[in-house]
């Protein structure tokens, strides 16, 4: 999404935990996607920078969910994303 961005300078040991799970879009689809569902209040002609948390039994069939916590960007709403997170993993 920004300039200069490729797989190979993509730093993975970020988010190092086995319950993370990393995926390169190169071609944005899913973030096109999320853009037009609209979910989390994530609009726009296409997400990036944000999180979505979803509950442990969560599916996508028509629409992913169900969604626990949302938020853009990520550096600034580091404290929503933990409470998600606690929510999920309690």
């Amino acid at each position: 999404m920004l300039y200069g961005d490729s797989r190979d300078a993509w730093n993975t040991d970020l988010l190092a935990d086995k319950r993370v799970r990393h995926y390169w879009d190169g071609k944005d689809r899913v973030g096109l996607e999320l853009a037009s569902t609209g979910i989390g209040g994530l609009g726009g002609g296409v997400v990036w920078d944000a999180f979505l948390v979803f509950g442990r039994d969560a599916t996508w069939i028509d629409a992913p969910g169900p969604l626990v916590a949302a938020g853009s960007n990520v550096i600034d709403s580091t404290d929503e994303f933990a409470a998600g997170l606690r929510r999920v993993l309690g």
